[in-house]
């Protein structure tokens, strides 16, 4: 009889969205793809979307390891919150982009 072979279990998907809170800043991340799995290491490509005292930030597509199915120090949110976040952050961007183009003008 042939042996079944068993897969890891995937923990993760791509799109899986988590969020980090402290005092300073609010950081999005968002898996890009996952890379492989070990017993209990999720190796994946995530991007991150900050909001801080500076303004909003974007590091796209580094690696990140998860342990035991954590990422350190962030909680999953669902896909929908991640999307909803982004956009007004765009819409952010767009807005202070203009505040400062018509400030230059004046």
């Amino acid at each position: 009889m042939d042996k079944l072979v068993s897969k890891p279990i995937q923990r993760f998907r791509k799109g899986d969205a988590f969020v980090k809170i402290d005092s300073h800043s609010l950081v999005f991340m968002e898996i890009n793809e996952v890379e492989e799995n070990r017993g209990d290491m999720d190796f994946c490509i995530v991007s991150w979307y900050m909001l801080d005292g500076k303004g909003i930030h974007t590091q796209r597509r580094f690696p990140m390891v998860a342990c035991d199915g954590k990422f350190s120090d962030f909680e999953p949110i669902s896909r929908r919150l991640l999307k909803e976040a982004k956009r007004l952050m765009r819409q952010y961007n767009a807005d202070v982009k203009q505040l400062t183009d018509v400030k230059g003008a004046i």
